[in-house]
C-alpha cells in the first residue's frame, strides 16, 4: 500500500536530518563510484512507513556492515567524521522506529527504515 493519507508524529528538522544524511551518503557514494540513480520509497506496511533510500554505488562492504551504525565508525571518507549514521539511527530510535542496511538488488546500498503510522491519523 502506498503511504499516502497516514499521518506519523515526527520532530520536523530531525527527520529532514535523517533524510538529508541518507540521501547525501548516496549521492557522495554515486559520485565516487559511477553509480547514477538514488531512490526513495516509503510504503504503509503493518502499523509503519517504511521508508527506504537505495543507490547504486559499490554498496557496503559486508565485512564492515555491523559497524556503520556506530559513533565515530567511517568508511571510504577522508573527511568523515563517522557521526552520519550513527546521528541517523538514534534519530530514527527517537521515533520509536528501526533502521537498518541491505545490499540493493543488484549493487548498492539500501537504508530503511520504519516510523509508527499515528493511529489518530487515519
Amino acid at each position: 500500500e502506498t503511504a499516502r493519507g497516514f499521518t506519523i508524529n515526527v520532530d520536523r528538522p530531525r527527520f529532514v536530518r535523517v533524510f538529508q544524511n541518507l540521501v547525501n551518503n548516496s549521492i557522495d557514494a554515486i559520485e565516487t563510484n559511477g553509480g547514477t540513480q538514488v531512490e526513495i520509497h516509503a510504503e504503509a506496511v503493518g502499523g509503519v512507513i517504511r521508508f527506504s533510500v537505495t543507490d547504486d554505488g559499490p554498496g557496503i562492504p559486508e565485512h564492515i556492515v555491523a559497524s556503520i551504525f556506530e559513533p565515530g565508525f567511517t568508511h571510504g571518507k577522508s573527511r568523515g567524521t563517522g557521526l552520519g549514521l550513527a546521528i541517523v539511527n538514534r534519530m530514527v530510535r527517537a521515533h520509536s522506529g528501526e533502521i537498518h542496511y541491505e545490499k540493493a538488488p543488484e549493487h548498492g546500498a539500501r537504508f530503511v527504515f520504519t516510523v509508527p503510522i499515528n493511529n489518530n491519523g487515519r
